[in-house]
Order: C-alpha cells, then structure tokens, then sequence
C-alpha cells in the first residue's frame, strides 16, 4: 500500500526496534504527545508523505479509511475550514500508518 521507498526511509530515521513503546515511537515521529527534543521531521515528513501517496493513488485500504476520517471530523467540527479538516485527516492517516509500520516490524 505504501511505497517501498517511503517505507524504508522511516525505517532508516525510526526504526521501531530502538523503541520501548509505541508511544514513543509515535512522539519521535511528531504524531503523539509532547514532542520535545527527540523528534525527527525527516520521520514526520516521511509519513505525511506516505498518506498523501495514499490519497494520491487511492490506496484500496488507506483511502477508505481517510474518507470515513474525514467525514468524522466535519461532524465534530463544522465550524473549521475544508483545508483545516483535511490537515487534521492528512495526520490521523499518517498516525494510522505508522502504527501499523510499529506493529508489523515489532513482533
């Protein structure tokens, strides 16, 4: 689903491996918590990109899934501008994959 050049450069900034947990995980790659010192934008950059390609090339399984968040957040948000809704859906997308990334070198 996510290009195999992507994949690899998020492994080679945040290999899940040198984390304890995937909150840490995530807070290095700038989509958890309070970001502090150890966040790296190159990791951050990495997985925006990842979701935008997704977006791009309708992944079967990810743009689904952007729609459904997407829609979420208009009903939760109305009030906030089509750009701003999709921003916010741009890095839960992000944050799902990387999730995903974490789970699947972990085990």
């Amino acid at each position: 689903g996510v290009g195999n050049v992507l994949c690899m450069q998020i492994l080679a900034s945040a290999h899940p491996k040198k984390f304890n947990s995937l909150s840490a995980f995530l807070a290095y790659c700038g989509y958890k918590g309070n970001v502090g010192t150890k966040y790296n934008r190159l990791a951050k950059t990495t997985a925006y990109q990842m979701a935008k390609e997704c977006i791009m090339h309708k992944n079967e399984k990810y743009y689904p899934l952007y729609l459904k968040i997407k829609e979420d957040l208009k009903q939760r948000f109305p009030e906030d501008r089509k750009t701003k809704i999709n921003g916010k859906a741009f890095n839960r997308l992000s944050t799902f994959i990387l999730k995903e990334i974490y789970t699947s070198v972990k085990q």
